[in-house]
Order: C-alpha cells, then sequence, then structure tokens
C-alpha cells in the first residue's frame, strides 16, 4: 500500500470540483440577490396581455423571479375598460405574479 502523498492527483481533482462548486453557488447567490431588471419587456408584456385580453393594459414596473418558479412579478397592474362604458379600471392590482409555463421553459432549454 502506498502512502498519502499531499498534493497528489486526487487533491488536484478535490481541489478544482470544490473550486467549481463554491463559484456555482456563488452565482446562485448573486442572482438571487441582484435580481436583473426586466422593465425592458414592459412594453412587450402590457401588449401581448393587451392583445389577449382586448383591452389595454398598463404595467408600472417587472422584475424577474427565479425562484421557486421563473417568473415576472408585475406591479401596478391595471386592465383599463373601453372609454365608451367607463372609465374606472376593469382589474387593478398593486401586486402580481406570473409564471412561466412548464412548456415555455422547456422550449427554453432546448
Amino acid at each position: 500500500m502506498e502512502p498519502y502523498v499531499q498534493g497528489g492527483p486526487m487533491s488536484f481533482w478535490r481541489s478544482r470540483r470544490r473550486t467549481l462548486w463554491v463559484c456555482a453557488a456563488a452565482l446562485i447567490l448573486i442572482l438571487l440577490l441582484w435580481r436583473p431588471g426586466a422593465d425592458r419587456f414592459r412594453a412587450r408584456l402590457e401588449q401581448s396581455l393587451g392583445s389577449a385580453l382586448g383591452h389595454k393594459v398598463e404595467i408600472g414596473y417587472v422584475s424577474l423571479q427565479i425562484l421557486p418558479r421563473p417568473g415576472f412579478n408585475l406591479s401596478q397592474l391595471s386592465v383599463r375598460d373601453d372609454p365608451q362604458f367607463s372609465l374606472e379600471p376593469i382589474l387593478r392590482a398593486d401586486e402580481s405574479v406570473g409564471h412561466l409555463a412548464s412548456e415555455f421553459a422547456m422550449a427554453l432549454a432546448d
């Protein structure tokens, strides 16, 4: 039986694996703490929701949500009614969360 040699090949791979785990953990922590702004998607979301609902949609601010499920946090969401019927919005929400469908997430992974 050979004695354990300090700095041998197993030590190199263990330290490399540990370094990769530390870097991955740091990246995940950074993404959780610094949620990138998604406000650049606001106009696109307003247009998509508006065409789906058939009413004008206004969103105050958009941010990304990573955990527990990927999606968007929408603040100051309002869906306007036709001005001929009412000047008040049909729906007004201070906070709203929209999750990505699993089919969409799988399509992004391909």
